[in-house]
């Protein structure tokens, strides 16, 4: 389960600017409410149905839902997003409203969109992309996806690139672990290593980063087999016969500055996949994160 919108970065609170915003998430679930923060008092709430699905799979098994409640926010208040589900505990997600002053400088500055928008006579898409860019500048997310969901006759480009910002904010791989002796499977050739995996629906392109600050890293993509399907979940990938598609040697990263390094790469199979982390040397040991996006 990801939250979609609002959304922010980790210096950045969630907020929203209207009254009655977007809100968007990816995986399923069974209710959503909205509750004034500091209380318990649920002030809206409905089951969430197919019909709520925005758009197609990013990750399989996780659809992307956005549901626009139906009761007016109060400006400057704080609300909690709750999202409930059968067999999980729920999950809530706060919020606040934008206050009138904020709304009034939104406004100015949105003003000052729309009279580039008629001087560059932009119609249509073009129009609506400037006005979602603008949106995604603010970091408010919930308007950003009211204004893209605006258009009634969205074409494949548009739709690839709603599911490119669900892919970065939910990406399919987002972890940190460690290699070491007692954190690890080993390799034949006794190295500690760790798999990360992931499920793709369609062929597609994905960006990998990796990042470690520790010891020099060494990356394997692998593909599982073609009749993964039938094998036993209890099976390791150790003991699979899993594709070897791809490697790559890591440099450290410094401590004061570290550095993530990007490899973007084309599968054209669908299926399971495993990132395969482990030290390039047997005798070092540390900490890693490791990201996985998708692009269409």
């Amino acid at each position: 389960m990801c939250l979609v919108a609002p959304y922010a970065d980790a210096t950045t609170e969630l907020r929203v600017s209207s009254n009655r915003p977007m809100l968007v998430w990816q995986g399923v679930a069974d209710r959503v409410a909205l509750q004034r923060a500091g209380t318990s008092d649920i002030l809206w709430s409905r089951p969430v149905t197919e019909a709520d699905q925005l758009i197609e799979e990013v990750i399989p098994g996780s659809p992307i839902y956005g549901i626009t409640p139906d009761i007016a926010l109060q400006p400057g208040e704080s609300y909690n997003l709750l999202l409930s589900f059968r067999q999980f505990a729920p999950r809530s997600f706060r919020f606040r409203v934008m206050d009138t002053a904020e709304r009034d400088r939104l406004s100015t500055e949105l003003a000052q969109v729309e009279r580039a928008i008629a001087q560059e006579n932009l119609s249509g898409k073009a129009a609506i992309a400037r006005r979602a860019d603008y949106y995604a500048s603010q970091q408010l997310w919930s308007e950003f996806w009211a204004v893209v969901r605006s258009d009634p006759h969205p074409s494949p480009d548009w739709k690839a690139l709603q599911r490119n910002v669900v892919s970065a904010v939910c990406p399919l791989v987002n972890t940190s672990g460690r290699c070491s002796d007692g954190h690890a499977t080993r390799t034949p050739d006794n190295r500690p290593y760790r798999d990360h995996s992931f499920t793709l629906s369609q062929p597609q392109t994905v960006e990998i980063l990796a990042q470690s600050t520790d010891f020099d890293m060494q990356i394997s993509l692998l593909r599982s087999p073609s009749n993964s399907s039938e094998t036993s979940s209890e099976t390791s990938s150790a003991e699979q016969n899993w594709e070897l598609i791809q490697a790559w040697s890591h440099a450290q990263s410094s401590v004061e500055e570290p550095r993530q390094i990007l490899h973007e790469i084309a599968l054209s199979e669908p299926g399971n996949h495993i990132l395969r982390v482990q030290a390039a040397d047997p005798q070092q040991r540390g900490e890693y994160q490791l990201w996985v996006t998708a692009q269409w």
